[in-house]
């Protein structure tokens, strides 16, 4: 290839986005979020006296939800659209995040926790698994 065709095709790609860092930001935002949640769902159940049992139950509930729901979010990959399912998935996360903190001023920490936790588990599943299946 002449140094002038490479010049042209280098000079096209200049004004366009790379949807490599879109895709690179998403996760790096999902898994901050991830792991914000689970590391303060732990501090939030030691603070109010739920101590070490409390911690393993809430871990043994996401372990168990994901191991669930991975073949039925893998299911799901593959019959919607991919893309749209992940801003599902992130979408509800963040619901599931806002309404567990609305919940803990009412009702107790330890039930809301937990149910938050099985339901966080299985849209973080199901944005794992859209995300992932988009790589080519």
């Amino acid at each position: 290839m002449s140094n002038l065709v490479r010049n042209h095709h280098a000079k096209g790609r200049a004004g366009r986005s790379n949807p490599c860092l879109g895709f690179l930001a998403s996760t790096l935002s999902a898994a901050v979020a991830r792991n914000g949640y689970y590391i303060a769902s732990a501090w939030i159940l030691v603070d109010r006296g739920y101590a070490t049992a409390g911690v393993a139950t809430f871990l043994a509930i996401v372990s168990v939800v994901e191991f669930i729901a991975s073949p039925l979010a893998g299911v799901a990959a593959d019959r919607f659209d991919r893309r749209c399912l992940n801003v599902a998935a992130d979408l509800s996360r963040f619901l599931v995040m806002l309404a567990t903190a609305c919940a803990l001023l009412y009702m107790d920490v330890f039930v809301i926790i937990c149910l938050s936790a099985a339901l966080f588990s299985f849209c973080d599943r199901v944005a794992l698994t859209s995300s992932q299946s988009m790589i080519p």
